[in-house]
């Protein structure tokens, strides 16, 4: 049936398909051939979609990776300058303190 679908000219493959279908028969070859081409479509909309989604996500991991590395750069160089700071504060505080006691006495 389909090689003489296929070898056939458009007029003899409607003749052919009428006369061994109907046009019932008709109607629902041309009905499982537009859900074909629109499964085919989606399936490939799907696909493109879903390949953007995962560089999106790879992205994101990345630079969520990148700043989680940032952060703890900057967060350890931030701890180094308050020790140092806390340190030298502490020292001028207790020093403060001492003045303030040998003034009173």
């Amino acid at each position: 049936m389909i090689t003489h679908v296929l070898a056939a000219d458009a007029g003899q493959v409607v003749d052919t398909l009428l006369t061994q279908y109907g046009p019932g028969g008709v109607l629902g070859i041309c009905a499982v051939a537009a859900v074909r081409v629109l499964y085919a479509r989606d399936q490939k909309t799907m696909d493109a979609e879903r390949a953007r989604t995962d560089e999106q996500l790879k992205l994101e991991r990345e630079g969520r990776a990148r700043v989680e590395a940032e952060l703890a750069r900057l967060n350890s160089a931030v701890q180094e300058k308050y020790l140092t700071t806390l340190a030298q504060a502490t020292v001028a505080i207790s020093e403060a303190l001492l003045l303030a006691r040998e003034k009173r006495r």
